[in-house]
């Protein structure tokens, strides 16, 4: 009886991960923006997954939609098996009205629901360097 159990319950929990999106869905897609923060991690590569970040920039009110749509253009896919921890080096903090936060970092995508803490491991990633062009293209004389 254990081995059906054990069976069964491995084949319910492989049908729940394959149910969720391949691609980052972006939840907070037209909700008001109160702030978009381009950061550096310059500690990225030594282990430290928090870490302190450097402000580049917050981008200019006129700016924000520009950046969203381009950035809602990127090719994103799900990366699970391990998931990816720390942001990477380029690191795009977006705060939405409702409290919610939203950081797309060159490593992963991490959304926070007001309230919680960032874990820094997310389950999607881009797919492409346009995420690094993107963040170049914004930052200011960086």
């Amino acid at each position: 009886m254990k081995k059906y159990v054990i069976v069964f319950s491995l084949i319910y929990v492989l049908l729940l991960c394959s149910c969720a999106p391949r691609n980052y869905t972006f939840p907070n897609k037209g909700q008001p923006v109160t702030s978009i923060e381009l950061l550096y991690n310059p500690h990225a590569n030594k282990g430290n997954i928090g870490g302190h970040m450097e402000s580049i920039c917050f981008l200019q009110k006129e700016d924000i939609d520009s950046f969203l749509q381009a950035l809602y253009t990127i090719e994103t896919h799900r990366c699970t098996t391990p998931p990816p921890t720390g942001y990477g080096f380029y690191v795009v903090r977006v705060v939405y009205e409702s409290g919610d936060i939203e950081i797309f970092g060159s490593r992963h995508i991490e959304f926070i629901e007001q309230g919680n803490e960032p874990t820094m491991i997310g389950e999607y990633c881009f797919s492409s360097e346009t995420f690094k062009e993107l963040f170049f293209e914004y930052a200011d004389n960086w």
